[in-house]
């Protein structure tokens, strides 16, 4: 439920009740600090649609943190904590974060960069979710993976665990034409690597590459 214009805010509630009625901004204000809002809302779809035009998504990795990117701006990130890799056996990637700025949702981002992530990591586990990736988690089912979900007996804590499949168990194309699974390409920035030159060669546009992901991303046995 949305909270009316002319109604103070909870974090003036305080002040309201111990100074009076006078905390009590001007509604006219408010509606126009509400329509600015809006305004930089649709400004920022505009400079989406224009940057998916001419820019490929993809996703930076640093330490784990992987920054959802549209040209030169972050449009999201996806938080995890990975293994060791030394031991084959331990080789486990947890989904501890995600989000997609508001003007850059129903683009279908997150699940792109989920499917990269799972390419990238050979395995992405999520333990906990909020009411708003509970649905997202239920319906997901990347091409490229199997999902597996383990029944805690509370919904948000279900594990749901999905593990990149071999190239050959992912649909195949013709010849040099490969079955697109969506999945955002990956950079790696190795830590400390300046803002400026970690963007070099990476802001390709659609005139210059297209990004044919391998059919289930992952080499085994390259950790």
């Amino acid at each position: 439920m949305q909270r009316r214009l002319d109604t103070p805010s909870a974090r003036h509630l305080h002040d309201f009740f111990a100074s009076g009625p006078t905390i009590i901004r001007d509604p006219v204000k408010l509606e126009m600090e509400a329509e600015q809002r809006h305004r930089k809302l649709l400004d920022a779809k505009d400079w989406l649609k224009e940057g998916l035009n001419r820019h490929i998504p993809r996703l930076e990795n640093e330490r784990g943190e992987y920054k959802v990117k549209v040209g030169p701006r972050d449009v999201g990130k996806v938080g995890t904590t990975t293994a060791e890799r030394d031991d084959p056996q331990n080789n486990w990637t947890s989904l501890d974060e995600g989000e997609i700025a508001d003007y850059a949702q129903r683009q279908g981002l997150y699940g792109r960069a989920l499917q990269g992530i799972i390419n990238d990591a050979g395995s992405l586990t999520s333990y906990a979710r909020n009411e708003n990736s509970q649905p997202f988690h239920e319906q997901f089912n990347p091409v490229s993976a199997t999902k597996k979900i383990e029944d805690s007996g509370i919904e948000r804590n279900d594990v749901f665990t999905y593990t990149a499949k071999p190239p050959k168990e992912t649909p195949r194309g013709w010849g040099d034409l490969q079955y697109d699974t969506g999945a955002l390409p990956v950079y790696q920035v190795p830590p400390g690597t300046p803002y400026n030159e970690r963007r070099e060669g990476q802001q390709q546009t659609l005139g210059q590459y297209t990004y044919i992901p391998t059919p289930g991303g992952v080499t085994y046995g390259r950790r």
